[in-house]
């Protein structure tokens, strides 16, 4: 499957919104669509150069918000 295609399947709204506009490149989008959809949301809320590194900062509670720089 694309990265696009699992966006769209599995991207909560506000994530395949942020892919539309530009705002998230598809394919750190399509590793974000692997959250739960509720987190996959505050990703988006925490601004895009979070979204980069989301699959790394995520723990069952939420998204860390270490600043390793980058």
């Amino acid at each position: 499957m694309t990265a696009a295609k699992a966006v769209v399947r599995d991207g909560a709204p506000e994530l395949v919104a942020a892919v539309e506009t530009g705002e998230v490149a598809v394919t750190a989008a399509a590793e974000v669509a692997k959250l739960p959809e509720e987190v996959q949301a505050q990703v988006i809320a925490e601004g895009p150069h979070v979204t980069r590194h989301a699959p790394s900062r995520v723990s069952p509670g939420g998204v860390t918000h270490s600043h390793r720089g980058g």
